[in-house]
């Protein structure tokens, strides 16, 4: 039996992942250690290789399957190339309910060699007290990062 090789983007099983508490106490998420950290307006990433998570921020109204549909879809339909939309759900995880919106998207071009991978992205919606956090997850589609992102959203929490 041959070993098998990974897709590209495939976050290894034995990642030890680190808790990260957001500049304004808010909220605590766990994400891979040793993964680049940049923060912005927009709110803070951390990617390695061809993953990043994405978390942001915002007042708003509680997020709800018809607001996706009708709001969020269509924003981030203009917003990026190559947008499939893959489905649309509520789940359950620790930090409570969370709208996802699962769709796939071509990538960034790699600023060394200029490939644009197929992107599997998550955008899960949590919400609490007027606040919505859009925790955003995206790896090279075919990518087993199930598990990965598991981690990461389940150990999202609200801090205050």
């Amino acid at each position: 039996a041959g070993t098998e090789t990974p897709p590209p983007g495939d976050i290894p099983d034995s990642t030890v992942y680190v808790a990260y508490r957001s500049g304004s106490g808010q909220y605590e998420v766990k994400v891979p250690e040793g993964w680049a950290r940049t923060t912005s307006q927009a709110g803070i990433s951390f990617t390695d290789k061809l993953n990043t998570i994405t978390i942001q921020t915002s007042r708003a109204a509680a997020p709800t399957m018809a607001t996706a549909r009708a709001a969020e879809v269509p924003v981030i339909y203009r917003s990026v190339h190559g947008f499939v939309l893959a489905g649309l759900s509520t789940v359950s995880r620790a930090a409570g309910t969370a709208v996802l919106i699962r769709y796939s998207a071509d990538s960034q071009p790699d600023p060394v060699t200029g490939k644009v991978y197929k992107d599997a992205i998550e955008r899960y919606e949590f919400y609490r007290n007027g606040t919505e956090a859009v925790v955003t997850l995206a790896g090279p589609a075919g990518a087993d990062n199930v598990d990965p992102w598991r981690t990461v959203t389940n150990s999202f929490r609200w801090l205050r």
